[in-house]
């Protein structure tokens, strides 16, 4: 788990740049876009495993998963968008209307990669939250509970979906946002005990991860890998 949480935040270093490298593309080369100064760091470490179960599970298995999902959204969003607009090539038919009308398509096809990979790689550190908070439930079954009531319940869970996607997929996206609730949901199922009285998570070798959904869309792909990633774990 420790060496994997260093690769983790090397990635989520890369993440920050490719950002940065996205927003500046997007500006269309008239800024470029610099991170700012940093707050001083304030982190606290105590020897309390409740409240790191409780961090593991919202900031990792809540927050990374749906970072994962969001970013896979967002890529077969791009992937419509670069198909609609090759075969709508040299027609009157180009869809004016769409957020990426403006965007070259080299830029397109740039930032689709680059938001494929970064899919990829947060479905890892997803895997490894849900890795992390299996292994806290092994230490102890009391902090695992706090996690069962506190976040991952059906409620915390529902709520931490539509904050994330909120508005972002609507009109010709909404079959995108379908899918990622649909891949969500299911994954909650997979890998959350529903038992009140169990310790709030499910055992890896009851998961279906081939349940998680089918086709070759990336957002069914992630949850598919942060699945496996569980098992390999």
């Amino acid at each position: 788990l420790a060496e994997d949480v260093l690769h983790a935040a090397l990635d989520e270093v890369r993440h920050a740049k490719t950002s940065f490298e996205i927003a500046s593309k997007l500006s269309g080369g008239k800024n470029i876009v610099r991170p700012g100064a940093l707050p001083e760091s304030k982190h606290v470490f105590l020897q309390d495993l409740t409240t790191l179960a409780l961090a593991v599970a919202r900031e990792g298995c809540v927050d990374e998963t749906l970072s994962a999902l969001e970013a896979a959204a967002e890529a077969d969003l791009l992937r419509a968008a670069l198909v609609t607009r090759t075969s709508n090539s040299g027609t009157n038919n180009l869809d004016t209307s769409s957020k990426y009308a403006d965007i070259d398509e080299d830029v397109l096809k740039w930032i689709h990669d680059e938001l494929q990979t970064i899919a990829l790689e947060e479905s890892k550190h997803a895997a490894l939250a849900w890795r992390t908070l299996e292994w806290a439930c092994r230490k102890d079954e009391d902090a695992c509970r706090a996690v069962r009531r506190q976040v991952l319940n059906e409620n915390e869970m529902e709520a931490a979906f539509r904050r994330r996607f909120g508005s972002s997929f609507s009109g010709s996206s909404s079959a995108i946002l379908q899918n990622a609730g649909n891949v969500w949901r299911k994954m909650i199922d997979s890998h959350v005990d529903g038992e009140d009285d169990g310790v709030g998570f499910r055992k890896t070798n009851n998961m279906d991860c081939n349940a998680l959904g089918s086709g070759n869309s990336l957002v069914s792909v992630i949850g598919k890998e942060v699945c496996h990633g569980i098992l390999r774990g």
